[in-house]
């Protein structure tokens, strides 16, 4: 930090070119230098604890398919519990999200706190009018693009209806399962008559999944989850460093996500850059395009998102326009109806029905 501070503080516009460039230059160094200290210094401080140390911990982990968008991640289809106790690691539940929403149905509902934000735009998939969460909210709580919001929200969900309150949750995407396979190699799943590694798990879970009849699918999926799982916390990992390199892509592009309940281990998952936190503009102007799935189909997997932003000022004013593409490639035929057609609307096969944020 100190290095950085005199740097910047060396910085001047009077300086000849071959001088500033080479400052510019380790001026950016010591930045994303200061940037890794920070993280490795949180890290020190809080890992132990969050590892269980002292006390036993507990880690909600759901395992999400942008094949039925949600703004955050994707939907979360299967969900397990670790527990950590002094660096030993085991998973103690597995189960599906359906499951949970019976669990709310049962209770009656779950009260629930979001902010007004949320609740304008959200509540009305899964929270009552008297802020008590439906069985449908386990199934929408990752329509909120912001994982703290989304992650906060479960954790609530699940204390609400009986279970152990966790430590934090983890939520994992098809390409974050291809980035631990990279760590741990490939994995061996029943009715399947080929090993799954980080180059095919992907398109497995993205489409190919999905020529299977429900029944079948729903416990393809949830074994792929688990062996997944098993392979991470019984396997051997590589070392530090490296496992950093695998994962560290999936983390701070979105594909593995975390929250923790502490202030202080939540900061260091923003420091790793894997919060998923919507940006906070503090003024500025900032801009994004969510989707989230509107016919409760896994269409997702066929839909291509662009869009381009283009602005000028003039005359002190901005003038901007922008352009979004949302393309469906979903064939007619071919695959089950809960995967291209609309259970709930009387709509033609193949077609994708977004809500557009």
């Amino acid at each position: 930090e100190q290095l950085r501070v005199a740097l910047d503080d060396a910085d001047s516009p009077w300086l000849i070119a071959p001088a500033a460039e080479r400052l510019h230059r380790y001026q950016s160094r010591a930045g994303q230098a200061a940037i890794q200290a920070r993280a490795s210094a949180a890290a020190a401080r809080v890992g132990p604890e969050m590892l269980g140390a002292s006390e036993r911990r507990t880690y909600l982990i759901g395992f999400v398919s942008p094949a039925e968008a949600r703004g955050a991640i994707g939907m979360m289809g299967n969900y397990a519990v670790i527990t950590i106790d002094r660096g030993l690691i085991s998973r103690t539940e597995f189960g599906r999200t359906n499951e949970l929403g019976n669990e709310v149905a049962a209770a009656g509902g779950v009260p629930v706190e979001v902010s007004d934000d949320f609740a304008n735009r959200y509540g009305r998939y899964g929270i009552d009018a008297q802020s008590r969460a439906t069985r449908s909210m386990w199934s929408n709580a990752t329509m909120s693009p912001d994982v703290p919001t989304v992650a906060s929200l479960m954790a609530q969900l699940w204390a609400g209806t009986g279970h152990e309150p966790v430590d934090g949750v983890f939520l994992i995407d098809p390409a974050g399962l291809a980035a631990l396979l990279r760590a741990t190699g490939p994995i061996e799943v029943e009715g399947l008559d080929r090993p799954l590694d980080a180059a095919t798990v992907e398109r497995f879970l993205y489409v190919d999944q999905y020529q299977a009849d429900t029944p079948e699918r729903s416990d393809l999926l949830e074994k792929v989850a688990t062996a997944t799982l098993d392979a991470v916390l019984a396997g051997q990992l590589p070392a530090p460093q490296q496992l950093a390199r695998v994962l560290g892509p999936a983390a701070t592009s979105g594909d593995l996500v975390g929250w923790a309940s502490r202030p202080e281990e939540q900061e260091l998952m923003r420091l790793i850059g894997m919060d998923g936190r919507f940006p906070v503009f503090d003024g500025d102007d900032g801009l994004a395009v969510v989707t989230n799935n509107a016919s409760a189909n896994k269409i997702d997997s066929f839909l291509q998102r662009s869009f381009a932003y283009d602005a000028d000022v003039r005359d002190g004013m901005v003038h901007a326009t922008l352009t979004i593409n949302l393309r469906n490639n979903a064939p007619e035929a071919g695959y089950p109806s809960y995967v291209i057609g609309s259970e709930f609307l009387d709509l033609p096969p193949g077609t994708n029905r977004t809500l557009l944020s």
